[in-house]
């Protein structure tokens, strides 16, 4: 967030200034800026002039990380980075537990109808029939067959023209794939451990997808240690 021409008036400010003892001249194009030292100070060390530059100017920034973050998703505090870390991998569980109990309430609603096309099926003539001639025919439907109001609703919903192309092995295969997600999403809201396994998995894909060594994730700048100045070395001693 530096803007370059800014933080080239600053390095001329600090030359104006004599700040900058080690720097004689500064010099900009579009891509790169580069600091030139006195030629009377031909033994000048590169890397003590950027100390220099880096304490004094915007090419070294600092600023404190606050970590306020609403607690339980509740209450606003300040926290360290375990805990914020802490929270965020129960966040994750949350999201994890609403996502399966969603879509186990999907699963339900659809085994609940497909449980009423089969009965259609098994009796297509005799649904088409009350359809066409019943008063009520939703009444008379859950009457005659025993179906419920979603299963009523959903068939009055269905053309004729739908209804004669059920196929019953394709309605008992979708049948049992849901009953087994249904029984594995159950396993999964019963047991904290699998819950826990999937979130590691999750993560797992997200380092792939951005991790350091991926297109996407790679760093543009890379980490270095801060140089050492001999003067300091020598204060030391």
């Amino acid at each position: 967030m530096v803007q370059k021409s800014k933080l080239i008036e600053k390095i001329a400010e600090l030359l104006a200034e004599k700040k900058l003892p080690l720097v004689a001249d500064i010099a900009m194009n579009p891509l790169r800026i580069s600091a030139s030292s006195s030629s009377r100070a031909r033994t000048v060390d590169p890397e003590m002039m950027m100390e220099q530059l880096f304490k004094l100017t915007e090419l070294e920034s600092r600023f404190p990380m606050n970590m306020n973050l609403l607690a339980d998703g509740v209450v606003p505090r300040v926290v360290s980075l375990k805990e914020a870390l802490r929270q965020w991998l129960d966040h994750r569980r949350e999201v994890l537990l609403r996502r399966a109990r969603h879509r186990q309430a999907e699963i339900v609603h659809r085994l609940e109808v497909l449980a009423g096309m089969i009965i259609v099926f098994l009796n297509l003539d005799r649904v088409i029939q009350i359809i066409r001639e019943a008063e009520d025919p939703k009444q008379e439907l859950k009457t005659s067959f025993d179906l419920s109001e979603v299963q009523a609703n959903y068939i009055l919903d269905t053309r004729l023209r739908g209804l004669r192309r059920l196929e019953e092995m394709q309605l008992r295969r979708e049948n049992d794939e849901l009953a087994k997600e249904k029984r594995e999403i159950e396993g999964l809201l019963g047991d904290e451990a699998k819950q826990w396994k999937a979130i590691a998995a999750q993560i797992r894909e997200l380092k792939k997808k951005y991790g350091p060594d991926t297109k996407i994730g790679r760093r543009r700048t890379s980490f270095g240690s801060r140089p050492i100045s001999p003067m300091l070395i020598s204060r030391e001693r």
